[in-house]
């Protein structure tokens, strides 16, 4: 468990280097909010695609280890003409190439991480490892002042150090050993075996996503651009995250009580979405309460990952776990926040981000009515 919480640690340093500025490095080449939001979504619509190929790859191979670290490779690779780019259609091109690649890291860390786990409900504790990962590395780019959000030469120096690291690890402390015993048995991992219950849930965490992609996607700008942070921003993405490692270990508890607590806890999860995405809107430029809304991440995005991930384990079996999660980031996440930017940069730019927030909010409440419709359909007796 130990070897797992470090690799989740690494991985999300990664994370760390790409997430937050994936909005920034395009505004850094000159971009106007409308094409930087057509560009992400182009982006999140080629995502989709990543996890799901790269997972089934990672499936079949048994080798999940070599599926990472090329994840990782190529998404340094496939970045640099992003940052540094050539034309608009090349920027274009690489940057859905490379998101492709880079969302496709996620999933595969939950895999590996939930195939060596003998007991599925401490990958709670262990993704804690990967959210205080995930804020050293904010909290020292703020305090350091490296990498610059305005520069795009520091951005991809900061990327090729954690990437660099992250091989490493992985060469020296990761192993394949469990994942290939486990497939010996060869059981049936294909898309449709994943079941029906399956994927109407994912369908309705999707629903809840496109309005946290708001905070996710497109809210880097709205930090340096409207309340003027500058570098200190990634200080405040570090803030939400510290209250998710807290979410992610207490709400370990929840996996252990069984799919109806986690399908209980995410639709409460759920809400506070909208409760946060309502905070931006009706407190703009107001410190205090963007901190408080920026402490509701832990809720909006731990609890609620935790939460779904306990529910996911328990409709599918354990050598459907990489593939699940392959789809999970694809549709929760990816296909998600796709829609959520695709309209989000013109909202920005014509009527404004307060705009944004509200049009957004309602999204969470209609998910979790429909989830309250069909909670006895989704939720199964415990395997």
């Amino acid at each position: 468990m130990t070897r797992l919480f470090f690799f989740s640690f690494i991985t999300q340093t990664i994370t760390g280097a790409v997430g937050p500025y994936l909005q920034l490095m395009l505004r850094n080449n000159g971009y106007s909010h409308t094409f930087v939001g057509i560009v992400i979504a182009i982006g999140m619509f080629f995502s989709i695609f990543g996890p799901l190929v790269l997972g089934k790859i990672s499936q079949k191979s048994g080798k999940p280890r070599i599926i990472i670290i090329f994840e990782v490779v190529f998404t340094v690779l496939l970045f640099i003409p992003v940052l540094f780019p050539f034309n608009d259609f090349t920027t274009v091109v690489f940057y859905a190439l490379a998101v492709m690649v880079y969302c496709s890291i996620n999933s595969s860390h939950d895999g590996i991480i939930n195939e060596n786990l003998k007991d599925t409900s401490m990958y709670g504790k262990v993704r804690a490892g990967g959210s205080l990962g995930y804020i050293c590395m904010l909290v020292l780019s703020g305090i350091l002042a490296f990498p610059d959000q305005g520069n795009n030469k520091s951005i991809f120096l900061n990327l090729v150090t954690r990437a660099a690291v992250f091989i490493l690890f992985c060469l020296i402390f990761l192993k394949d050993n469990t994942y290939r015993v486990e497939q010996e048995e060869k059981p049936k991992t294909g898309f449709k075996d994943l079941g029906g219950k399956f994927y109407v849930f994912i369908g309705l965490y999707a629903l809840t996503r496109i309005a946290h992609g708001v905070p996710e996607k497109l809210l880097a700008a709205y930090m340096t651009e409207v309340m003027g942070l500058g570098n200190s921003f990634t200080l405040f993405v570090a803030l939400g995250t510290t209250f998710e490692v807290f979410f992610m270990i207490w709400g370990s508890r929840f996996i252990k009580k069984g799919p109806e607590t986690c399908y209980r806890t995410l639709m409460l999860a759920s809400l506070f979405v909208s409760v946060r995405l309502l905070i931006y809107y009706f407190f703009p430029g107001n410190m205090f309460m963007f901190i408080i809304a920026q402490s509701l991440h832990g809720i909006t995005y731990g609890l609620a990952h935790i939460a779904a991930t306990g529910y996911i384990t328990e409709v599918t079996k354990r050598e459907q776990y990489t593939l699940s999660m392959g789809v999970f980031q694809a549709v929760g996440y990816n296909f998600a926040e796709m829609i959520a930017v695709l309209a989000g940069g013109a909202i920005i730019d014509n009527l404004g981000y307060q705009t944004l927030f509200a049009s957004y909010a309602l999204l969470p409440v209609v998910a979790v009515v429909i989830m309250f419709i069909l909670r006895k359909k989704l939720v199964p007796a415990r395997q």
